[in-house]
């Protein structure tokens, strides 16, 4: 099972070309297809979509259809999921095929740990995306912060995190208070003493262990998408 991308996308373009892309509801292997050489599955099909896509599929958001456009008339656009990371190569190859197309991007993973936006041209095709990993609440901040016009059209959250609703940031989760008393029940093997054993456990209090929220470390990078796919 892969670590799912949420993706946010709007093109702009000539009605014709919008058109083309609505009828095949960007279907990747309809508008950038792979030759016919590159067998699904295969090595070459494998390294050929990592240059050409960037992902091995995308769809809908709850992975039973294609993703869902909205046509606006002189844009259209879509909120999506794709596997491990978004398809930034797709979008390089719809704008080399028509120049006239303008693209603008948001994703976001929180199982790998980075959200990031863009707007692609053909004058600027080569650009890398502005582009956030974080480990922690503050860099995914920082990262929220970084695109000033407009505003997120993704879920850039983590469910490791605490959301201020009035903020509209994130921070670690606060643990709850503890006495000494409910600390003394928190150590593995220890539990309330009894002068003596009744023969049963039926009326000896369980242990009850501190919640931990797991923190994923991964290393910063801008840009280029992680190691190779494999779902």
């Amino acid at each position: 099972m892969p670590n799912i991308c949420e993706n946010y996308v709007k093109i702009t373009g000539d009605r014709a070309t919008l058109e083309r892309l609505l009828a095949v509801q960007l279907n990747m292997e309809e508008l950038v297809p792979a030759p016919a050489e590159a067998t699904r599955g295969s090595e070459e099909w494998w390294s050929w979509i990592q240059e050409n896509w960037s992902t091995k599929w995308i769809s809908n958001e709850t992975r039973d259809g294609p993703p869902v456009i909205v046509d606006g008339g002189e844009s259209l656009e879509s909120h999506f999921i794709s596997a491990w990371f978004f398809p930034f190569a797709f979008y390089k190859g719809l704008v080399r095929k028509w120049p006239e197309l303008v693209i603008e991007y948001q994703y976001s993973c929180w199982e790998t740990g980075f959200i990031g936006f863009g707007r692609m041209m053909i004058s600027n095709i080569e650009d890398e995306p502005t582009h956030c990993s974080y480990n922690t609440p503050a860099e995914l901040n920082e990262g929220i912060r970084l695109l000033t016009e407009g505003r997120w059209k993704v879920w850039t959250g983590n469910p490791h995190f605490a959301y201020d609703e009035e903020t509209g940031f994130y921070s670690w989760y606060e643990e709850p208070a503890v006495s000494e008393a409910e600390a003394a029940t928190q150590v593995l093997g220890e539990g309330p003493l009894e002068a003596e054993s009744s023969g049963s456990d039926m009326d000896v209090e369980p242990i009850v262990l501190p919640i931990v929220m797991p923190a994923k470390v991964i290393r910063k990078c801008r840009g280029s998408a992680p190691g190779r796919q494999t779902g």
